[in-house]
């Protein structure tokens, strides 16, 4: 008998907003990227993003942490500061790279701090929604305060403004935890309206614009939200409809929202990696984070088991 490495459940599929006839395989989550002890690390889907941008589909990807290693990197100008680690992923690293996502605002922007590998380069702030990264390669998203504190296993913490979806706190926890012990999440009040511009600004003040998410579900699977026609509030319904019980909004505008998939072209060769976008419309190459970038990053790394 195949022994399969312990891995989370496939996702269920997610719904089509109301009224809306589905595509092809819309909400339908499909296998992507590598298997890792036999067990898939990925799966995929598009959606439409409401019931009136209805050209418009926007992706998602579902991740098991069990499979996989989350890891922040620094950008050349966002957070700022001087790191050891470089700006992209090192070329010793990418033959286990399967795929990167952006991260959040300028950190003037962001409402919120940034820590990694021992230094502050803002302050946290409790409250603050955050992606958290451990010393075992997982990672979840929380409120700091609440969800994630400061221990000594946590590498990495990437505060962008506040939850777009919350539970109350509790689990999930990093790991993961049986689904039935976490309450569901909710829409954040204040989203329709963008209270106190809380959720940031696009290029131009358009309300429907490129936006980026990342969420947790109720047994810790990670999900990235991103595409075109998308308000907070929209964006929140999108993440909620992947299962997510709580999420945080990252960057936005096309010129920042990016999810690439990575692979070798040749057999164990690291220079022959080459990237594939989630949407092929989204603005940056392929090949993002395969070279200097100016903003922080989240990298995704097949797990050694």
């Amino acid at each position: 008998m195949k022994v399969v490495a312990p891995h989370l459940p496939a996702p269920t599929n997610v719904q089509v907003p109301e009224g809306v006839t589905p595509v092809a395989n819309e909400g339908v989550w499909q296998p992507v990227g590598p298997l890792v002890g036999g067990a898939q690390t990925m799966y995929t889907t598009q959606v439409r993003p409401d019931s009136v941008h209805t050209s418009i589909l926007d992706g998602l990807v579902w991740i098991d942490p069990k499979l996989v290693t989350f890891e922040v990197f620094p950008g050349s100008e966002e957070p700022g500061g001087k790191w050891a680690k470089p700006s992209q992923v090192p070329m010793d690293r990418r033959l286990s790279l399967i795929a990167a996502f952006n991260g959040g605002f300028r950190m003037d922007d962001a409402k919120g701090g940034f820590y990694m590998d021992g230094v502050t380069q803002r302050p946290l702030r409790d409250g603050a929604a955050s992606f958290v990264t451990y010393k075992d390669g997982s990672a979840t998203v929380g409120q700091w305060g609440r969800d994630a504190v400061m221990t000594p296993e946590v590498t990495a913490v990437r505060q962008n403004l506040d939850l777009i979806i919350d539970n109350g706190g509790g689990p999930p926890n990093p790991g993961g935890v049986p689904a039935a012990t976490a309450a569901p999440g909710a829409l954040v009040p204040g989203l329709v309206d963008n209270v106190d511009g809380k959720w940031g600004a696009t290029f131009g003040n358009k309300v429907y614009a490129w936006r980026s998410a990342v969420g947790v579900t109720a047994n810790g699977a990670l999900v990235y939200g991103y595409g075109d026609g998308l308000s907070s509030l929209s964006l929140a319904n999108l993440m909620l409809r992947a299962g997510c019980v709580r999420a945080m909004q990252l960057d936005i505008n096309t010129v920042w929202t990016t999810f690439n998939f990575y692979n070798a072209t040749r057999y164990l060769d690291p220079a022959s990696v080459q990237g594939t976008k989630l949407l092929p419309e989204s603005f940056k190459g392929a090949n993002r984070y395969l070279s200097p970038d100016a903003r922080d990053f989240v990298a995704i790394f097949a797990r050694t088991l």
